[in-house]
């Protein structure tokens, strides 16, 4: 059996502002808005798997500092927050670029309104289900 290769997916910094224009028309409640857009400046910026993305805190956010510490994984089965899957997955993502600079003044000001320790929390205060969310705001989008 062969198995065929996925292709990677990235985003430029333009097609993640594009993105990000579209998820601020879906009709869903602003609260969602914001934090979907916020997935996609964060994913752009950092280069951070969807699981790694997902387990942040905002204790592993440094504004000062322009870093964004990884130290932890949601599991895509069952959402809950663990270890790193290897130790190269630990790891400082510096912020230093324009593109960074401009994601950490989102985040920080998307911040504000997070009462909770995730930064990229669900309705329930829960770990955000990546594929669903993902593939949902995708498929409404068109470039």
């Amino acid at each position: 059996m062969r198995i065929k290769s996925c292709e990677a997916v990235s985003f430029s910094w333009a097609q993640a502002n594009q993105i990000v224009d579209q998820v601020y028309k879906l009709d869903v409640d602003d609260a969602r808005k914001k934090r979907y857009a916020m997935v996609f400046v964060l994913a752009v910026a950092t280069g951070l798997r969807c699981s790694e993305l997902f387990a942040l805190r905002l204790n592993d956010i440094n504004f000062k500092e322009g870093t964004v510490r990884v130290d932890e994984s949601a599991d895509q089965r069952t959402y809950i927050i663990g270890p790193c899957k290897n130790v190269a997955a630990y790891r400082r993502v510096l912020l230093a670029d324009s593109e960074g600079r401009e994601a950490l003044r989102m985040l920080r000001s998307f911040s504000r309104d997070v009462r909770t320790q995730t930064a990229l929390y669900s309705t329930r205060s829960a770990v955000l289900r990546c594929v669903k969310h993902m593939s949902c705001m995708l498929s409404c989008i068109r470039f």
